[in-house]
């Protein structure tokens, strides 16, 4: 059985407050049942520096740990491999998730009706030993211990091996379905080196931590035609960048949603309407089911900081404490509660599991962490060890969070981009770059809502909600009879003029502003330029991309290896060489030919 997701991607804004120890118990500390921790979806962060780039993906996997194998394509031999934690894609989450708060204007005597909360329906090493052993077209690159993994590093040493590979990764433990053999035929063609991982013997499935990946650029592209062997059916995509500017995609649209279809007044604990996955995933529909939106562009100014403060946990008092009970209280007192995710848990059930006895009680996971000290009989009878408790804390979280913050703190700006997608629609890799012309993007949405109550009366029968462009939407009461949760959202009245799900969707290239291909309320309407311009994107390939560290912004001609290639994505191919990132330039038949037909 093959994990093939990947994702979920990096750092900020999570304030490490103190939590008080009667409060955090009351919902079981770690084991919080209303504190989502466990996250669906795809989610990569890549960290573009001069000349490489930095990724860290989270391997998403359920199932037996022996029969644990993922196998991640990348266009570039990989320089080193490492873990991470999925604690700086929790805080990067956190940060940058889309807010939208509506602000009630004062009307005396004329209170906005009350909506409650509706819930949310979105929802290292040394370098690779170069010229390793090859048998039977296949050549290793690398192999080594990383964290709770085997890593194997290999590729084809042919165009026409895939075939070899396929056989290579099954005998030797990084088993694959065989409908990824013809995905594994290509991407052998396209010049791919393969990434193998599978989990040591004696690690659990709980012991998976996020990869660490660093090697030349150019190399921002999410291998997802390998994804759709196991993708379901509108997965969620996001993909975070850490640049000098703000990044786009150059092989799918970019799309902008229609605020206005939007239910503002059911917005979800999580913050966002909640519609909002049924609006975005209609507004990438629009795009030929290949579309980006920019949910947040901005600089990472205080972002290192949030990731990780040298001294704000204590290690000292960790070792200090005997007990398990004591080394759990202590967590919580040093506010570690607010690092809840899936990766810490399992750290916890490791050196802290459920006695057996208390399990055939039926007492809950929940009910046993928030009050250990209930249970010192039973766990008096389990060994503990402080000193190793500490020593996974500092492996798995800790070093992690601090390389992580290094790295937010070499980069000036983050972008954070959203998509979801269907196996149909995952027949080429999106490629991501950078364009220095456009502005921020501000994950902030706001709008005023305006009760509007009959003569004499403080329930309003009208509300009016005005965006921040200036449209207006208009709902009309009765309003009492909807709970937020078991009704349907209100529908503004004037919703059919209000257009569709998406505002624009537009091209994007490394300078200059956005090519619009479609805007407007009927931008269904558009469906042909949609398609014209689609299969001009379908060609771009990292192949086509070159970069130029001192070149003024423009056009390079083309060399014949630049304007080869079979159209799918994260081909490598033969370039020309890289420099910088300082410019970006697109060559070939990608996006300028598209300017050309689309100007006509």
């Amino acid at each position: 059985m093959s994990s093939l997701s990947w994702v979920r991607a990096a750092a900020a804004v999570l304030a490490l407050v103190s939590a008080a120890p009667r409060s955090a118990q009351a919902c079981g500390g770690f084991f919080c049942s209303n504190v989502p921790v466990d996250q669906t979806g795809e989610r990569v962060l890549f960290a573009v520096d001069k000349a490489s780039v930095t990724a860290h993906i989270q391997i998403l996997y359920t199932g037996e740990a022996e029969k644990f194998a993922w196998v991640l394509p990348l266009p570039t031999e990989p320089t080193d491999i490492g873990v991470g934690t999925d604690l700086v894609f929790r805080k990067l989450e956190q940060a940058t998730d889309p807010q939208f708060q509506l602000n009630w204007a004062n009307t005396p005597n004329c209170y906005p009706p009350y909506w409650g909360f509706a819930e949310d329906a979105a929802a290292g090493g040394g370098p690779p030993n170069a010229g390793g052993p090859k048998s039977g077209g296949v050549e290793i690159l690398l192999q080594k211990e990383v964290g709770p993994f085997d890593a194997t590093v290999l590729k084809g040493t042919t165009a026409d091996s895939g075939e070899a590979v396929f056989e290579w990764l099954n005998k030797n433990g990084y088993v694959q379905p065989p409908q990824s053999k013809d995905l594994v035929n290509t991407y052998v063609a396209e010049n791919h080196v393969f990434v193998a991982v599978k989990l040591q013997k004696d690690q659990k499935v709980g012991d998976i931590q996020p990869l660490v990946l660093k090697f030349p650029f150019p190399g921002s592209c999410v291998p997802l035609r390998l994804t759709s062997i196991a993708a379901t059916q509108d997965m969620d995509v996001w993909v975070y960048m850490l640049g000098q500017h703000r990044a786009v995609p150059m092989n799918f649209f970019h799309v902008e949603i229609n605020e206005a279809k939007l239910s503002w007044l059911t917005v979800g604990y999580q913050g966002r309407p909640t519609n909002y996955k049924e609006i975005a995933t209609d507004a990438v529909d629009l795009a030929s089911g290949r579309g980006f939106l920019t949910e947040y562009a901005g600089d990472t100014i205080g972002m290192p900081e949030a990731i990780w403060t040298e001294g704000i946990y204590n290690l000292e008092l960790f070792a200090q404490k005997k007990t398990p009970w004591d080394f759990y209280a202590e967590m919580m007192n040093q506010g570690m509660t607010q690092l809840n995710s899936v990766q810490l848990q399992n750290v916890i059930r490791a050196h802290i599991p459920m006695p057996k006895s208390v399990k055939d009680k039926g007492i809950s996971e929940q009910q046993f962490y928030s009050s250990l000290q209930t249970y010192k009989t039973e766990l008096a009878g389990q060994p503990f060890d402080p000193i190793a408790f500490v020593k996974d804390l500092e492996t798995k979280f800790f070093a992690p969070l601090k390389e992580a913050s290094k790295l937010f703190a070499s980069h000036r700006m983050l972008t954070r981009m959203y998509t979801i997608i269907s196996p149909s629609e995952m027949a080429r890799d999106p490629i991501f770059l950078f364009n220095p012309d456009l502005p921020n993007v501000s994950n902030l949405h706001k709008a005023v809502g305006k009760a509007i109550c009959a003569e004499g009366k403080t329930q309003p029968d009208k509300v009016e909600i005005t965006l921040g462009d200036g449209t207006k939407l208009v709902y009309k009461g009765p309003f009492q009879g909807w709970n937020g949760i078991d009704s349907k959202p209100p529908v503004a009245e004037n919703d059919a003029q209000l257009g569709g799900a998406a505002k624009t969707v537009a091209v994007m290239d490394t300078q200059g502003d956005p090519e619009i291909i479609a805007a407007g309320p009927n931008i269904a309407a558009e469906k042909a330029k949609v398609q014209e311009a689609e299969k001009l994107l379908a060609q771009i390939t990292i192949a086509t991309l070159i970069v130029n560290h001192n070149a003024s912004p423009g056009v390079t001609a083309p060399t014949k290896s630049a304007t080869s290639g079979t159209g799918s994505g994260c081909q490598s191919g033969r370039t020309m060489g890289f420099g910088g990132v300082a410019t970006l330039l697109l060559v070939g038949f990608g996006a300028m030919a598209l300017r050309r037909r689309l100007s006509r």
